[in-house]
């Protein structure tokens, strides 16, 4: 817990993921248990969209998906991660 998350474009879901995460964690320790599972639901929930979105069960491995940020374009350049 409380791993160093050193933060890009690409990582960011997955660090959002660990700081979620890390308030639950922080949160339980201080009694709001409330809070805590409030922010275990997002992080679960976050992760099974990520999963939904970049996991290739077919390639048995994750995608990128790069968008363009210039709104005209109509392609998305997709990389793969091993």
């Amino acid at each position: 817990m409380l791993a160093s998350c050193k933060c890009d474009e690409a990582l960011l879901p997955s660090c959002t993921i660990q700081m979620e995460q890390d308030i639950a964690a922080f949160a339980k320790i201080i009694g709001e248990n409330a809070i805590s599972e409030k922010f275990l639901d997002a992080s679960k929930a976050r992760h099974i969209a990520i999963d939904s979105i970049l996991w290739n069960s077919e390639m048995e491995q994750w995608l990128d998906y790069w968008l363009p940020t210039d709104g005209d374009s109509q392609q998305v350049l997709l990389t793969i991660t091993c």
